[in-house]
């Protein structure tokens, strides 16, 4: 019998270029990608989202409404762009940034433009909950809700760190929730689920 030679496993043999945040938007400037793709840069790799539903879409709708009502001075932005690194930018379902004269038409919003970001998840709730909620408390955004509509329970994450957020609460539908740096939208909890 021969020697046998024994191959690499071919991922150890792939050449692997990880793309940045800047690579992304020249990718849209060449027509590579359109700027209503919908993916997003986690780590240098380009992941697809998943396809937005009508209870989705519906929920994120609602948000907006209970969120802009209640805000002045701040910008509520729906599905758009946050860089957290220079290799990952997510597009959460609401955030909530900090007023800006250019509206962040130079500049892209950053974690610390933001207030409050928001994941309304269906059928991405594991992806929500363990890579991008915690991407965004490392990155030092102060609050994170996760409303999970298969389960109807929001989670709310405050504290951010090094390992991403220290603290979570769960409330009751019964409850009534204000973001930490927005007093003056207050929310039942029940209010996000019904309809």
């Amino acid at each position: 019998m021969g020697d046998m030679i024994v191959e690499p496993p071919l991922s150890s043999a792939l050449n692997r270029h990880k793309l940045t945040v800047e690579d992304l938007y020249r990718m849209v400037a060449a027509g590579v990608l359109r700027e209503e793709d919908r993916v997003e840069l986690i780590d240098g790799e380009l992941i697809d989202m998943a396809p937005i539903g009508p209870l989705h879409q519906g929920t994120v709708d609602l948000l907006t409404r209970l969120f802009a009502r209640g805000i002045a001075a701040n910008i509520v932005r729906v599905q758009g762009p946050i860089v957290i690194a220079p290799r990952t930018q997510l597009q959460p379902d609401l955030s909530i940034l900090k007023e800006r004269k250019d509206f962040y038409r130079r500049t892209p919003a950053l974690p610390g433009d933001c207030l409050l970001v928001i994941e309304v998840a269906d059928s991405t709730v594991k992806i929500d909950r363990e890579e991008k909620i915690p991407r965004y408390g490392k990155a030092g955004v102060p609050e994170s809700w996760l409303l999970d509509l298969e389960t109807k329970a929001l989670v709310i994450f405050t504290g951010p760190g090094a390992s991403g957020y220290r603290r979570m609460v769960r409330p009751e539908h019964s409850e009534r929730v204000s973001p930490a740096l927005l007093p003056e939208i207050s929310v039942q909890v029940a209010e996000l689920f019904e309809g």
